[in-house]
């Protein structure tokens, strides 16, 4: 069978996605995955056909609007900010995703990715919606009317009706509905429709070939906090940096701190403090005593599944919900807005975090429970189930590996 996955924005959102193909891919499908252009090298890297869609999420011109975007207290205000991204591209992704869709199986896709539902409405396809934040299945007039406008234009285009709720309820597929999120962590709602599954998190394994420099650093002391916000691009990274070295300096201990697309760095080095650049989650993050981040569902989902407490900086959307959510089963410290960030706040969350037992013992059942699900293999067994194809055997665990532990 040949299945097309079409996702929008960074590594969280495509990462996931190359998890689930490579396990289609295991069982004999056809994946392809319909993505920015800039991760076209990582679909090959793992051995998935594809198919590119507007421009690279990486460019100046998307950063400035999604920084800009951070600094809006509303999230109605954040979404119709970044609608601009999905609005340049959406009428040419829609062609581009119909031509490699026309001999598909099934179409999956994200409901931030327009273009997905979309071009499975045109060709009649079966439609997976895969959402990574578990949170939008219920009714927001706000955000329907922050999102709305943009979808309706491209579905207007190409002769389709409208629709209320395009980020919510009304991007939930009839046929399957994919959560890719640990049940330990969200159970699945009893109100949800019964073809909306929470599968567990969709892990990608990958080969870890740190820095030599980073490994040596990391052996040569008592385990790092590590602190960086990935993809969340900042107008004055210089600030965020010095916030984060302050915070270190009253904190105590060492630290790794993660540039990411900020930039984030130091003119005067410091002996405790190592910067670099993205380093694979699933290997560093077991070798950390806590970690700093921005708490996206990505992100979330490693340090979750290394038994490492968070700080979480949530700086828009769900990272909020998802901060909230930790804090509740006691995987977290703190949720510190972006905001309301301070060298003294972050340093006591540090601390917290490193010290606190009850934390500690939390997140390490956290950890167990959700080494021991198969996320992308309940994925794929509902997709073929939808398609009339049984399920396939189980996977073999790799010999000498360990789900979480780094390869």
């Amino acid at each position: 069978m040949k299945i097309v996955m079409a996702t929008l924005g960074t590594t969280g959102d495509v990462q996931p996605f190359l998890a689930l193909g490579v396990e289609l891919r295991r069982r004999g499908h056809q994946a392809v995955l319909a993505a920015p252009p800039n991760f076209a090298l990582r679909a090959e890297q793992n051995g998935l056909e594809f198919c590119g869609l507007g421009q690279a999420m990486d460019d100046p011109e998307t950063r400035k609007i999604f920084s800009s975007a951070y600094e809006m207290e509303a999230m109605s205000e954040q979404i119709q900010a970044t609608m601009l991204v999905q609005l340049r591209d959406a009428e040419v992704s829609v062609r581009a995703l119909v031509a490699e869709a026309r001999d598909a199986d099934a179409l999956l896709s994200i409901p931030y990715q327009s273009a997905g539902q979309v071009t499975a409405e045109l060709l009649g396809l079966p439609f997976v919606s895969v959402h990574f934040s578990p949170f939008g299945n219920s009714r927001r007039p706000k955000l329907a009317a922050a999102a709305a406008p943009a979808f309706n234009a491209l579905r207007a285009t190409f002769g389709l009706d409208p629709i209320a709720e395009p980020l919510g309820v009304d991007g939930i597929s009839p046929w399957l509905a994919l959560t890719p999120v640990s049940r330990n962590i969200f159970p699945r709602p009893g109100s949800w429709a019964p073809q909306h599954h929470v599968t567990g998190f969709w892990f990608l394994d990958e080969p870890a070939m740190p820095d030599p420099d980073l490994q040596a650093f990391v052996a040569a002391g008592e385990a790092p906090v590590v602190l960086g916000f990935g993809s969340l691009a900042h107008r004055d990274p210089e600030a965020i940096s010095r916030i984060l070295l302050q915070a270190m300096e009253l904190a105590g201990g060492r630290a790794v701190i993660q540039a990411g697309w900020s930039g984030l760095h130091s003119r005067t080095p410091l002996p405790k403090v190592l910067f670099t650049n993205f380093v694979p989650h699933a290997w560093l993050f077991p070798l950390a005593s806590c970690v700093v981040h921005g708490g996206g569902a990505g992100t979330t989902a490693a340090a979750m599944r290394a038994g490492t407490p968070s700080v979480f900086v949530p700086h828009w959307l769900d990272q909020f919900l998802w901060g909230a959510l930790a804090r509740e089963r006691q995987l977290a410290s703190a949720s510190i807005p972006v905001r309301e960030l301070t060298p003294e706040g972050l340093a006591a969350a540090i601390q917290t975090a490193r010290e606190s037992a009850t934390i500690r013992s939390h997140c390490s059942a956290v950890a167990q429970a959700i080494q021991a699900e198969d996320g992308v293999g309940v994925a794929a067994d509902l997709i073929e189930s939808l398609l009339g194809r049984p399920p396939a055997q189980p996977r073999a665990q790799r010999p000498g590996t360990a789900p979480g532990n780094a390869p």
